[in-house]
């Protein structure tokens, strides 16, 4: 089993990639879980070092899988939201009704875009990196619980291929 925790400068991402497992869609997405569970320790991380002013760019790191992708190695992600359709939770449908009730007028959705900036410095500010850092903190607690889950799902997928 390989396992890979990075920090993707160009995509402004940290990810967690299993190589060489689950092929079918219900493998991905037993294997899935544990990778959720090991790039959410890294989250959580992200998230206290994150600066902290008004407590909206912390709210904005998230984690996710690519479990539905079955071209692609299965990975784990914990970025800053940039795009607002990645929410599921509700949010964003009140969002959309609030845009319909307007009658085509514009309702902006706002995104922690400004994270880049922090965590890489501009001309004019010091860096203030939170997501690095949280790789170096935490990314073998994260390994290791990605480890873990990993064996438990693929002994219990190899019990019910027997």
């Amino acid at each position: 089993m390989d396992i890979k925790v990075t920090a993707d400068d160009a995509q402004r991402r940290v990810f967690v990639q299993l190589g060489g497992l689950g092929d079918s869609l219900v493998d991905r997405r037993a294997l899935s879980k544990p990778l959720l569970s090991g790039v959410q320790i890294i989250q959580r991380e992200a998230k206290q070092l994150a600066p902290r002013d008004s407590g909206f760019l912390r709210s904005q790191i998230i984690a996710w899988t690519n479990w539905r992708k079955t071209d692609a190695p299965l990975t784990g992600f914990v970025t800053v939201a940039t795009r607002a359709k990645r929410m599921r939770n509700g949010k964003l449908k009140a969002q959309r009704l609030a845009d319909k009730a307007s009658k085509g007028r514009s309702s902006a959705v706002v995104t922690a875009f400004y994270g880049r900036f922090l965590e890489e410095g501009t001309e004019k500010m010091a860096a203030e990196p939170f997501m690095s850092p949280s790789i170096e903190r935490v990314g073998e607690q994260a390994t290791e619980t990605v480890m873990a889950g990993a064996r438990v799902v693929l002994l219990q997928l190899m019990e019910a291929k027997l």
